[in-house]
């Protein structure tokens, strides 16, 4: 058994399977039943299995180990080639850092490759365990495709939830005292509709595909999925484009609040740069200083600017500066 094998079911035909071990698994063919079969691609040893002893065409073995995939099918000599994405929703991972998997399926056998773990595998399996799960290997692929789609809605929804807030904070004049992190929350949505938007037109080619075998339920679950999908496709543009006016926004309620800082410096300095004068010209250090040799002279000097300072103060709101 490949080292990289993570585990290979046998299904039943009824919801359930069992799983093979190293003897069942080598000495498998068509006869006994659907094999479905998951490999971790970051072993050499699955890949040598994959390219050597899975009996595939060398197109299609090389197609499922490429470095760099997104979401597409192809349809080859050893079955129908299928490149899929989810969210990444492992631990102190970004969901935006969808994960991939590829997928090989024929009539009696599905071989599905990651490169790391995808909650919507183990979803299937569970299933499969509790025999509730996928009864053919058209069946496997459909389901993979709703877990995928599935498990992207909360990651979706906690996005629109934090445009959301971002549209109150801003819209409300409570953001430019805030730090929002719009640029971040852009950066997902781009990349999360870089690959829908294909996992959408792959998924879509799946259902009009004949030579995997959907029964009339499958491909009603798989027009169901594309439906999800391009609401989400939609759903993304849509805050693409609120996030860029809010970026707009959020970045003039920044200037103005620095205007409105600088302009309030700029008077400050303004009533000050007279009494400033009248003060250091009586401080000069020169014979003939007037009220030098009186003891009321500070005080009045004090008063003076201040009394200035008010009728300053008095014309710069008389001209609405202030």
């Amino acid at each position: 058994m490949p080292k990289g094998l993570v585990h290979a079911l046998l299904l039943d035909g009824k919801g359930g399977a069992s799983h093979l071990d190293e003897a069942g698994f080598e000495s498998w063919s068509p006869e006994a039943g659907v094999l479905w079969a998951h490999f971790d691609i970051t072993e050499p040893d699955a890949t040598g299995w994959i390219r050597e002893r899975a009996g595939i065409h060398a197109f299609a073995a090389e197609a499922l180990l490429a470095e760099n995939t997104r979401p597409r099918l192809i349809e080859t000599e050893s079955g129908t080639v299928l490149f899929l994405r989810g969210v990444n929703l492992n631990p102190g991972a970004d969901p935006e850092d969808m994960v991939s998997i590829r997928v090989l399926v024929s009539e009696n056998r599905v071989l599905t490759l990651r490169l790391r773990r995808l909650l919507a595998v183990r979803d299937i399996e569970a299933a499969l365990d509790a025999g509730t799960g996928p009864k053919t290997a058209a069946g496997v692929v459909v389901r993979l495709a709703e877990r995928l789609t599935a498990r992207m809605e909360p990651v979706l929804a906690e996005l629109e939830d934090r445009v959301g807030a971002f549209e109150d904070a801003v819209f409300a004049k409570d953001g430019e005292n805030q730090k929002l992190d719009i640029g971040a929350a852009r950066t997902e949505a781009i990349l999360l509709r870089r690959y829908l938007r294909p996992q959408r037109d792959a998924v879509a080619a799946l259902h009009t595909g004949t030579r995997t075998g959907f029964a009339k339920h499958q491909r009603e679950q798989l027009t169901e999925a594309v439906d999800r999908l391009t609401r989400y496709v939609e759903n993304l543009d849509a805050l693409h484009e609120r996030l860029s006016v809010l970026h707009d926004e959020y970045r003039y309620l920044q200037n103005e609040r620095m205007n409105r800082t600088m302009y309030l410096l700029t008077v400050v300095a303004a009533i000050l740069l007279p009494p400033s004068l009248i003060a250091g010209l009586l401080g000069a250090n020169v014979g003939g200083m007037p009220g030098a040799d009186k003891s009321w002279a500070f005080s009045a000097m004090v008063a003076g600017i201040a009394a200035l300072g008010a009728v300053e103060f008095w014309l710069l709101k008389r001209l609405k500066w202030i």
